[in-house]
């Protein structure tokens, strides 16, 4: 049977899509390495789960990745893990991926190895019973962490319920209801080949098509699952958490508080959002910074700042900081500052070209990580915006059209404000 063999519409040359008869996509880059950097994706995560079935995905995952499969049983399974560099499963609200890396030469392997986990896992009695156990101690490990209900807390501040405050790692309660036939009818919900890409990015072997299609064209088709992402409503007045931070207290030495401030930002699908990465860089993003030299440097309030953007799903930019107790409303006000300085004039034009320098400087580095370039075909895959074209972008950028951004986004009056203090009782 055919294949369908075409370029993937909006990458650089040299990265080619196939799609094969049961649906599973296939994306690939050939780059001078020895090693390669897979994963492969099937659009079914927790925002899949029904009522009742909180954390069954998640438990899926543990039980695929240790259990073993039909060629690949749980002792072959953790020897052919063993050959590979690294190799993970993460289960996440529209998806779970398998990750690995691993010398070029090991290629045909791990696609055999892969297809079998993926499409054919054992999904025993034995393994149910021991990574249910595993999964509550995750559990357990997850909300004893310091400060877990506070950052529970600015997270739905920020976004409201939803996928961003649902406990995918599941309860007890709601793992213990979960049978070998529940994970099996799970299993064959989601991970059918229709609804699943698979990327590939390194030293690839000559005929890799042929190899593809001989380890995965059999599989299962399985039916496509929707999205169950919805967008959260962008952040709407001020709120402001100064919480208890007891771990953080020393005695009578005097420690640090921690800061964080979110601000609504667009997607990384967004144009703007090229604006919202050079604005996080050039507030936070090196030792040469406009916070770093305005908290750190002149005032003394923070030995660490850093300004970053996350545009998965919805947008969030923010300013992070370690900075002393009960002085955090001073670093509010010194960022609220340089959020003003840049919406009231246009950045230096020379500073300007420095830091764009500095940003392609960093997706150049980028670029040369068989890592960094699969996530490059993931985001494209998801519509997003490519590296290349984000370059493009940030070129016809002006001084203008980033005190644009700046006006657009940087927002005095909509944000959420965490500080976890040790002095407050």
């Amino acid at each position: 049977m055919d294949m369908q063999l075409t370029s993937l519409h909006g990458l650089a040359d040299g990265v080619n899509m196939l799609t094969l008869p049961n649906g599973l996509r296939v994306a690939w880059e050939r780059t001078p390495t020895e090693t390669v950097a897979a994963m492969l994706r099937t659009r079914f995560g927790s925002g899949h789960e029904r009522a009742g079935q909180e954390g069954w995905a998640h438990l899926l995952e543990h039980i695929i990745m240790s259990g073993g499969s039909r060629r690949f049983p749980r002792e072959e399974s953790a020897a052919v893990r063993r050959k590979l560099g690294t190799y993970n499963m993460q289960t996440g609200w529209n998806d779970t991926t398998f990750t690995a890396d691993f010398l070029a030469e090991r290629t045909p392997l791990f696609l055999e190895f892969l297809s079998d986990l993926a499409f054919h896992p054992l999904l025993r009695e034995q393994d149910l019973v021991t990574e249910r156990t595993v999964a509550e101690r995750e559990i357990a490990e997850s909300i004893s962490q310091p400060g877990f209900q506070d950052y529970s807390e600015f997270t739905r501040a920020c976004f409201g319920e939803g996928q961003y405050t649902y406990a995918k790692l599941g309860r007890p309660e709601t793992l213990a209801l979960a049978s070998v036939g529940d994970m099996r009818s799970l299993h064959a919900r989601g991970y059918g080949a229709s609804n699943m890409d698979l990327i590939l990015v390194g030293g690839l072997p000559e005929g890799i098509e042929d190899l593809v299609r001989a380890s995965f064209e059999h599989a299962p088709a399985g039916e496509p699952t929707p999205a169950p992402f919805q967008s959260a409503a962008p952040i709407r007045d001020v709120t402001t958490l100064v919480r208890p931070a007891p771990e953080r207290a020393n005695g009578d030495e005097e420690t640090s508080a921690e800061f964080y401030l979110a601000l609504s930002a667009p997607p990384s699908w967004h144009q703007d959002s090229v604006s919202i990465n050079m604005l996080a860089y050039l507030l936070g993003g090196d030792p040469d910074s406009l916070l770093f030299r305005k908290v750190r440097e002149e005032k003394g309030l923070a030995y660490r700042i850093q300004a970053v953007y996350d545009g998965t799903d919805d947008g969030l930019a923010q300013v992070q900081a370690f900075v002393p107790p009960s002085r955090w409303e001073e670093v509010l006000s010194a960022v609220f500052d340089e959020f003003q300085n840049l919406k009231a004039r246009p950045i230096d034009e020379d500073e300007f070209h420095a830091f764009k320098d500095i940003l392609r400087y960093s997706m150049a580095k980028s670029s040369e990580r068989n890592e960094s370039r699969l996530q490059r075909v993931r985001h494209m895959l998801d519509g997003e915006l490519a590296l290349e074209t984000m370059a493009e972008v940030m070129e016809e950028m002006t001084p203008l059209d980033l005190q644009d951004a700046a006006r657009n986004y940087l927002s005095t009056e909509d944000y959420v404000l965490l500080v976890r203090d040790p002095s407050v009782r």
